[in-house]
């Protein structure tokens, strides 16, 4: 049940760590020109660093700058709301059902709530019918963008990957479930759904700094399409998972999130 890959959660979600400490400061010293040797400097041993006293033990372990933090995503592409025309080619069939305007699809499921509330333990599911739409489609030199918008969709504090925005182009399908302000947009790798051409993968990401933060992103082939996947966890966990088809674009999917209470839910998509 836990597929997710950030909340996209994106959480996407479904995101930007701490910078990098300074090096310590080193004062350069002058080497007159016949001292510059290709012979590296000799590393004092320990038994050398312990004669040489705590002083020279400090010059040594400054001279080493401390290890560097991983560097923050690059955006895989800026694109430019204003930048309208002609996209350089049509959707792939996977694709295709996302930008087709006025496409909606019947959406039916189950929404599971377990844990504790006011001290009292809670487990219900609830049955649920809902709607979605493409309700636009816009075109640009650098691909195409459409907005699904959703009625009666069940809330799970994670977005749902059926509803938002939906972004083509040269790397792949892009998931954002709001616009962000402004005509430029930086696409990040989190919100990267299918490349542009899907294969089945895995991936693992750990926060070397963190217990327990992680996210993992799988996408697995089924019938004549493909499923992407997204968990993640910084204390508490989200997930969210879509499935399209070739024919009919979305066909099921989950999304939810863990934290003191369990909210999942899960649905299948019909074409109306």
């Amino acid at each position: 049940m836990l597929d997710y890959v950030g909340l996209s959660l994106v959480f996407a979600s479904f995101g930007c760590g701490p910078s990098s400490p300074p090096a310590a400061s080193v004062e350069p010293v002058s080497t007159p020109p016949s001292a510059t040797s290709e012979i590296p400097a000799p590393i004092p041993s320990a038994a050398t660093s312990a004669s040489a006293g705590p002083a020279a033990s400090v010059a040594a372990s400054a001279s080493v700058p401390p290890p560097a933090k991983p560097a923050e995503p690059s955006p895989l592409l800026t694109v430019d709301l204003n930048d309208k025309g002609a996209p350089p080619e049509k959707p792939q069939p996977l694709f295709a059902p996302l930008f087709q305007k006025g496409r909606s699809w019947k959406v039916q499921g189950v929404q599971k709530i377990a844990g504790d509330e006011n001290g009292v333990p809670v487990k219900r599911s609830t049955n649920f019918k809902a709607q979605c739409k493409v309700e636009s489609v816009d075109s640009f030199r650098w691909g195409m963008l459409s907005e699904v918008v959703c009625k009666d969709l069940p809330n799970a504090s994670t977005p749902s990957l059926l509803s938002g925005n939906w972004l083509l182009t040269s790397k792949g399908l892009f998931h954002l479930s709001e616009l962000p302000d402004g005509p430029k947009l930086e696409l990040m790798p989190w919100s990267l759904v299918f490349e542009p051409n899907p294969k089945p993968a895995h991936t693992e990401d750990k926060d070397p700094e963190m217990d327990g933060f992680f996210t993992i992103v799988t996408i697995e082939a089924k019938a004549d399409g493909f499923c992407h996947s997204t968990s993640q966890a910084a204390g508490d966990e989200g997930w969210n998972k879509v499935c399209l088809s070739t024919k009919t674009g979305f066909v099921s999917g989950d999304y939810g999130w863990a934290g003191g209470m369990v909210n999942e839910v899960e649905f299948t998509a019909t074409p109306r």
